[in-house]
């Protein structure tokens, strides 16, 4: 099992641990970090250094950022990139969350392979079937 810290702009992060804590119960190996307008970078950076001392127990651990190239994943990659033991994963949702919390193999490539292939999978376009007028099965009640 990873640590996994998810770290967006706004209160994205908060929100996707609440729909966690909703559908999975709460996990320990969860931590959230909010980059809200009034903070600097140093408040950010600060933040993973607290996330990552109370995951200290995890031999890897998982950052799951809102946009590749953005602040919250720009800085944990200038941080943590050069750490092996550390990911760091851009374009988060609920099946990618789910998936580096609940993943444990002993290869972490393979599952962070497996993670992004889920979260990919889970984005979709709903298209109703439209009904076929030529075939009147409506019962109109008469």
């Amino acid at each position: 099992m990873y640590g996994v810290i998810v770290a967006t702009h706004g209160n994205y992060a908060s929100g996707l641990k609440s729909t966690i804590k909703l559908v999975c119960g709460e996990m320990e190996n969860l931590r959230t970090v909010d980059y809200v307008a009034e903070m600097s970078v140093t408040d950010l950076e600060k933040k993973y250094e607290e996330a990552m001392e109370e995951l200290k127990t995890y031999d890897k651990i998982i950052f799951l950022t809102d946009i590749f190239g953005g602040t919250p994943f720009n800085r944990a990659a200038m941080k943590y990139a050069g750490n092996d033991n550390v990911k760091i994963l851009a374009g988060v949702n609920f099946t990618l969350v789910y998936s580096a919390l609940t993943a444990d193999s002993d290869d972490i490539n393979e599952d962070i392979a497996e993670m992004i292939e889920a979260a990919k999978d889970e984005i979709a376009e709903f298209k109703p079937e439209k009904p076929n007028n030529d075939d009147d099965n409506f019962d109109d009640g008469i």
